[in-house]
């Protein structure tokens, strides 16, 4: 999947895959997930195309993270799985690593309908993400040098 360059495509597994820099994936269900962290609570995440924000979580594991700016009501979002429900908005006040990348002092959507963290949109368009299935590793390539992940302030 490359989102920067909008192009979608299966390949062949290169030979040389042991020169890439890979991220192990785990398969919940037929889904992917990245193990992180955020403070001392390991997390996954999900990749979610179909969400437009940048990082969501659910309502329950407010109280396990410490806030930067504290968690507000934000709107009424709605989706198929859930209709429509109240979100909340909060800057925590920890890092949050994405594979090699780390995501500094997130912005991030909280809704009660949720039970897992999803990775949407937003942030999945810096990347080209490459799939190698049957070795459960995910290729990511940023548009940006950097390793540093910035989440926009979300009004």
């Amino acid at each position: 999947m490359d989102y920067p360059n909008m192009k979608f495509a299966f390949i062949y597994e290169p030979e040389n895959i042991d020169d890439l820099k890979l991220t192990k994936y785990e398969l919940h269900g037929r889904m992917p997930y990245l193990k992180s962290k955020i403070g001392d609570k390991e997390i996954f995440m999900y990749f979610d195309t179909g969400a437009v924000g940048w990082l969501y979580f659910p309502l329950s594991l407010k109280d396990s993270v410490s806030f930067k700016v504290p968690l507000k009501k934000w709107k009424k979002l709605w989706n198929n799985q859930t209709g429509t429900t109240e979100s909340f908005i909060g800057q925590v006040n920890e890092n949050i690593n994405f594979g090699d990348f780390n995501i500094e002092l997130p912005w991030i959507f909280f809704e009660p309908g949720l039970d897992e963290v999803l990775v949407s949109s937003s942030l999945l368009k810096e990347f080209k993400l490459t799939f190698y299935v049957d070795k459960k590793l995910v290729g990511m390539e940023r548009t940006s040098s950097s390793n540093k992940i910035v989440i926009p302030i979300q009004d």
